[in-house]
């Protein structure tokens, strides 16, 4: 029995510690994600993970829509390519850190959110269309 609650406090500590990798995916604030676009050209691969209905009112130039809420998300974003650097944002952060986590499961190598998402992009004086 003693063995048994040690194999599980092993476990837990393996789950929380172990192979959890904080660095799947790598925040960027807009100052960052500004460089970031202007450095990658059209490697970089910008996915807004808003409804469509947000997407159509403002967007960053070159973004696809795929909302991170959709049951198809995860298929949906097959449409991308693994190889290469992915952005991922949202209007303020939080749906783009699990897009990014998303993502980063699906084997994405070189994954981004954009801290703060669209309300930073477009207070640092960054455009929209």
């Amino acid at each position: 029995m003693i063995l048994l609650h040690i194999a599980y406090i092993v476990c837990m500590i393996a789950l929380l510690f172990g192979n959890s990798s904080p660095s799947a995916y790598k925040i960027l604030d807009a100052d960052e994600v500004s460089e970031l676009i202007d450095t990658s050209g059209k490697d970089l691969q910008i996915v807004d993970v808003r409804t469509p209905e947000e997407f159509k009112s403002e967007h960053i130039r070159s973004a696809v829509n795929v909302n991170v809420r959709d049951p198809n998300f995860a298929e949906q974003i097959s449409m991308f390519k693994e190889d290469m650097p992915i952005l991922a944002y949202c209007r303020s952060g939080a749906r783009s850190e699990s897009a990014a986590s998303i993502l980063a499961s699906k084997g994405f190598k070189q994954v981004y959110s954009m801290k703060g998402g669209l309300s930073t992009w477009k207070n640092a004086g960054y455009p929209v269309e």
